[in-house]
């Protein structure tokens, strides 16, 4: 089995070099951005060229965004198309509507649009992790894989949230993607030419209240997954 690796933290970000130890056995290969691409969403690269630098034995970075990554590689960039693609192990969480901003996701996403498995993988509370939580995730993937493998349909990517301070025997459960309700404010900047600037200052999202949302599964300590349609749907 062949797997593309791939992420929006960057080619060389602690979660995909845990992922590359833990599936060390495997046939893969990484293609990722060569620089932080959080938050771009699908994002692709239409009017400039995307530069493919090899960086390594079986690793890539790509000037692009996630998408990008993802696309290229399909299309010629790796010489064999993969079985699976897993984007991740982003750092920080990707729970509910998150899923709309997410490079993480998008790159997952970009994949089962062209009829290949995928998955998102991120580690909550990453800004305080060291290594070692990270390898236990990757550990604790591996381990599950072929199971978490199999939940797969074709139009959906699997979505997987995992607390720091899991166990590699821990389970994980399904669930529904949570409505995040942040808030959000700008603060505004004049610089000494006066020119105006403006910062996002994003807020802490409301607490989860749906006990069977990925994200308050995940505030309980919770592993949890969920299958993402990718095609919009127009409501009744």
């Amino acid at each position: 089995m062949k797997i593309l690796f791939s992420n929006d933290d960057g080619y060389g970000a602690p979660g995909i070099e845990a992922l590359t130890r833990a599936f060390s056995s495997f046939d893969y290969e990484v293609v990722a951005p060569d620089r932080e691409r959080s938050g771009t969403s699908q994002t692709l690269t239409l009017v400039h060229p995307v530069r493919v630098i090899k960086k390594g034995e079986r690793r890539f970075a790509c000037s692009g965004f996630p998408a990008d990554c993802v696309m290229y590689s399909l299309l010629g960039v790796l010489e064999n198309r993969p079985d699976w693609v897993i984007s991740g192990i982003n750092a920080g969480p990707n729970l509910g509507t998150d899923l709309i901003y997410s490079g993480t996701a998008a790159a997952a996403r970009q994949a089962a649009l062209w009829g290949v498995p995928a998955m998102a993988v991120s580690l909550c509370g990453a800004h305080k992790a060291e290594e070692k939580e990270y390898d236990t995730a990757a550990r604790w993937l591996r381990s599950r894989f072929e199971e978490i493998a199999a939940l797969w349909r074709p139009d959906t990517f699997i979505n997987i949230n995992l607390p720091c301070g899991i166990s590699e025997k821990d389970p994980f459960i399904r669930a529904v993607p949570a409505r995040r309700f942040y808030s959000d404010k700008i603060e505004k900047f004049i610089a000494a030419d006066k020119s105006e600037y403006y910062f996002l200052m994003g807020g802490a999202p409301k607490p989860p209240v749906d006990p069977n949302s990925d994200s308050y599964l995940v505030s309980q300590g919770k592993i949890a997954l969920s299958l993402i349609k990718i095609h919009p749907e127009a409501a009744d």
